[in-house]
């Protein structure tokens, strides 16, 4: 954010009275969901705080990473002891959470665990040394500093490429112990490798080699006699909750962009086919399957091993609200873009049930508004919170609530007005009814949600996804076929459907 032409915000303001519109030629036409999460996460007060402490780690973090209180203080001398009581306490969580005083947007104050430690009697046990990663903290593969406006730009490649590859990646199971031979796709950067992405082809390999098992068998002794011993068996690698060996087991969260999900979802179910039935790849299956899905909390979904320990690993510490899971059951056999279109249909329906109830960490926000509106809603938010933000730090002992900060925006007879918006002033004073409208306010807490975690309903979603209806580029439509009447199967058995009901109707 600097003062420039474009004002004190990092998109420039629409000229005129609706400052939150879009303008022919405006950036945030061309912004990804990536790069407006990233923009939004660089402000988020934690994600500040946590890179500080990151880029500052003491020598015995990583040593010490995941070990209790209680651990620490009887291995460690009382001169170490004091240091790890002398050190921030956001180095340290409890109950998957960091240990610090609450948010106070923008800021996050400063405490030691030793200030700390006494509101939390008898707890040494369970208070636990930090991991800093960014990627489960965060979604981010790196610990970029918030001071940069676009996260640095990857390599173009068919296959998905994300900073924020961790809220995308696919947590899958198959029956069979499977192979993923160097799917990754890995950036270099000068602290390390980062995941960001995976191949075109992902490369599901399932074993040809089975495991050795020893069971016990009937035998016939050299005398003629019958006998029982242990005889080694050839078996294959199983796993339970699976029906056919040709089923697919994938996690998908609820508290993330689901349509992203399920596009990686679609090119791990193609590789998995193309192993499984070579030369069908590029052929429709057949008819219509329904995927089956049940919450990570179903009994049916602790049969996966697998996926029931990564489960429980990621809801452990969820710092994003990623709690709400669900385990959806693919078949190859079947036609896979027909499936992903199934599942995507419910999971949204089960992701709006749960915003609606407020079950969720954060609601979900749908594309929202029109040309006409004259207001788009990232644009507002991004603005509004980069203003009030750069306003607080650049006046601090001036307050930007609703009122202030609404007139410095709206009204071009505010002192701020000009510093706000560069060049791109309102043309007229507003009138008395937009001033007291709570458009700004409101723009600021969607901005601080997003900054907060809401960022992850934006993973992986195009430009033209999140622009408003009248903004989008009209997609060409082409006539197509009537498609024939698919017959319905529910796990892996074709189910005939109901008959319809006779049409009644009235004779005069």
């Amino acid at each position: 954010m600097s003062n420039s032409a474009a004002g004190i915000t990092s998109l420039p303001f629409a000229p005129g009275n609706y400052p939150f519109a879009l303008t022919e030629a405006d950036p945030a036409k061309s912004l990804s969901g990536d790069q407006w999460a990233w923009r939004f996460l660089r402000l988020s007060p934690a994600y500040r705080y946590d890179h500080a402490l990151w880029t500052a780690q003491p020598a015995w973090l990583e040593k010490r990473c995941n070990q209790s209180l209680t651990t620490l203080k009887s291995a460690l001398s009382l001169e170490d002891w004091q240091t790890m009581l002398d050190a921030d306490a956001r180095y340290f969580s409890l109950d998957g959470q960091p240990l610090c005083h609450a948010v106070e947007w923008p800021h996050i104050q400063p405490a030691t665990l030793g200030q700390l430690l006494p509101s939390l009697p008898g707890r040494e046990a369970e208070i636990v040394v930090r991991e800093l990663d960014s990627a489960r903290l965060y979604g981010v593969g790196h610990w970029f500093t918030p001071a940069l406006l676009d996260l640095p730009q990857l390599p173009r490649a068919d296959g998905v490429r994300s900073w924020f590859y961790a809220l995308l990646e696919p947590l899958w199971e198959s029956p069979e112990h499977a192979l993923l031979p160097n799917p990754d796709s890995w950036v270099v950067l000068p602290e390390g490798r980062v995941n960001v992405g995976m191949e075109p082809d992902i490369g599901v390999r399932f074993r040809n080699d089975s495991m050795t098992h020893y069971e016990l068998q009937n035998v016939r002794a050299k005398d003629g006699s019958a006998m029982t011993e242990m005889v080694k068996v050839v078996r294959p690698a199983a796993r339970s909750g699976f029906d056919f060996q040709t089923e697919l087991a994938l996690l998908v969260c609820l508290d993330s962009n689901v349509s992203a999900q399920m596009k990686v979802a679609a090119s791990l179910l193609q590789s998995a086919r193309a192993e499984l039935q070579p030369g069908s790849i590029n052929a429709p299956g057949p008819a219509a399957y329904e995927p089956i899905i049940v919450t990570g909390l179903h009994p049916r979904a602790e049969r996966f091993s697998k996926l029931h320990t990564d489960l429980r690993d990621l809801t452990a510490s969820a710092p994003q609200g990623r709690r709400n899971w669900c385990l959806v059951i693919f078949d190859v056999r079947f036609d896979i873009k027909s499936q992903v279109e199934s599942a995507l249909n419910s999971l949204k329906e089960r992701q709006l049930a749960l915003s609606k109830a407020g079950l969720l960490v954060h609601p979900v926000r749908h594309r929202a508004g029109t040309k006409s509106e004259k207001l788009f809603w990232l644009k507002a938010a991004l603005c509004c919170l980069e203003a009030q933000l750069a306003l607080s730090a650049r006046y601090p002992n001036e307050s930007f609530g609703r009122k202030n900060l609404t007139e410095a925006i709206l009204s071009p007879s505010h002192q701020l007005h000009a510093v706000v918006r560069g060049t791109n002033l309102a043309a007229a004073e507003p009138t008395q009814t937009e001033l007291d409208a709570d458009t700004v306010r409101d723009a600021v807490d969607t901005g601080k949600a997003l900054a907060l975690g809401q960022f992850a309903y934006l993973i992986g979603a195009t430009a033209e996804e999140l622009l408003p209806a009248a903004e989008a580029a009209p997609q060409p439509t082409t006539a197509t076929a009537k498609p024939a009447k698919a017959r319905r199967f529910i796990n892996g058995k074709e189910v005939q459907s109901a008959p319809k009901k006779p049409r009644i109707t009235s004779s005069k």
